[in-house]
C-alpha cells in the first residue's frame, strides 16, 4: 500500500502526570499532498514488562494492563495548504502504578496517535509519558533492637520521595565498651514477579542498591547514649508499588561492623516517585 506524505505531531499538555489527573493531548497533521482521512485515533496505554532469564537467554513477557482509545470517524479530504488539529482527553485512574525501570520489571506509558488514510498506510506517532505517585501521609518509625553488646534505636520516616535525603536519628547504648569498625546504611531492593499460564510461577530478585558509610572506626563506652544524625541521599529512579504481576519493595538496613560481624537493624522503607 502507498504511504502518504504527511507530518504528524503529538503535543501533550503535560508529559509527566499523577494518577487522577486529566491527560490532554493535541494531534496536528500537516499534509504535503491531498488525500482522504477515514479515522483519527488516540490511544493511552500502560504496559508492564517482566524480564526472565531462561537457558541463558533473556525473555520479555508483556502485559498491557491499561488501554483507553478515543476515535473520530469521518470522511474528509485534507489539503496540503492546511494544518489539521484534534484534541484527545483521558481521565487517569487513581490506582495507576508509577513509571518504573528495574532489573526484572518495567512499567511504561505511551500515547499512540494514528491517522487512517483511505487506500494508504496509516500515519502513526507514539510518545512516552511518565506517571508519578502521590505521597500522602508520612509516619515516623521508632525501631529498637538489642544485642548483648549494645542496644540500637532508630527514628526515620516510613515514606520518602525518591531522590531525597533520608533523615533520621540513630541511637546506640553500649552494654559494655566496644569498637565499631564502621557504621553504614544499606538500601536493598526486592522485586517479585509472577508469570505463567495460571500466574503460579514466581521469582524474587534481591539487590543491594547502595552502601553508605555513616561513620568509620569509633570507640563506644558503656554508660553513654550516643546519638548519630542520619542524612542519606537516595537514588531518584526508585518506586514502591504492586500490580497483579509484580511487587517492588525496599528495605533499609543500619549495620554496625564489630568483632568481625555485622549487627544490624532492618526496616521497611516506602520510596515513592513523586518528582
Amino acid at each position: 500500500m502507498l504511504r502518504r506524505n504527511a507530518k504528524l505531531i503529538v503535543s501533550p499538555t503535560k508529559r509527566i502526570l499523577k494518577p487522577g489527573e486529566k491527560l490532554s493531548i493535541k494531534i496536528f497533521l500537516e499534509p504535503r499532498e491531498e488525500f482522504i482521512i477515514s479515522r483519527v485515533l488516540g490511544r493511552f496505554m500502560g504496559e508492564e514488562q517482566i524480564f526472565l532469564s531462561t537457558n541463558k537467554k533473556m525473555k520479555t513477557l508483556k502485559n498491557v494492563f491499561l488501554s483507553s482509545t478515543r476515535e473520530l470517524d469521518f470522511d474528509v479530504t485534507v489539503n496540503r495548504l492546511k494544518k489539521y488539529e484534534w484534541l484527545f482527553e483521558f481521565s487517569l485512574p487513581n490506582d495507576l502504578p508509577p513509571s518504573y525501570n528495574g532489573e526484572s520489571v518495567k512499567i511504561r506509558y505511551l500515547f499512540e496517535a494514528k491517522v487512517e488514510i483511505k487506500h494508504a498506510l496509516p500515519t502513526v506517532e507514539v510518545v512516552p509519558l511518565t506517571i508519578l505517585q502521590k505521597i500522602g501521609e508520612i509516619e515516623e518509625l521508632h525501631l529498637e533492637k538489642e544485642y548483648q553488646i549494645f542496644k540500637l534505636g532508630l527514628v526515620v520516616p516510613s515514606t520518602i520521595p525518591a531522590g531525597h535525603d533520608l533523615k533520621g536519628e540513630l541511637y546506640i547504648t553500649p552494654n559494655r565498651d566496644f569498637t565499631a569498625e564502621e557504621i553504614r546504611f544499606d538500601l536493598i531492593c526486592r522485586e517479585e514477579t509472577i508469570w505463567g499460564v495460571f500466574l503460579k510461577q514466581t521469582r524474587t530478585l534481591i539487590k543491594t542498591l547502595m552502601k553508605f558509610k555513616i561513620i568509620g572506626k569509633k570507640v563506644f563506652h558503656e554508660g553513654i547514649k550516643y546519638n548519630l544524625p542520619l542524612s542519606i541521599k537516595l537514588p531518584s529512579n526508585l518506586a514502591t508499588f504492586e500490580t497483579s504481576r509484580s511487587k517492588v519493595r525496599y528495605i533499609g538496613k543500619v549495620a554496625i561492623r564489630c568483632e568481625g560481624r555485622d549487627f544490624f537493624l532492618e526496616f521497611p522503607l516506602r520510596i515513592l516517585r513523586v518528582y
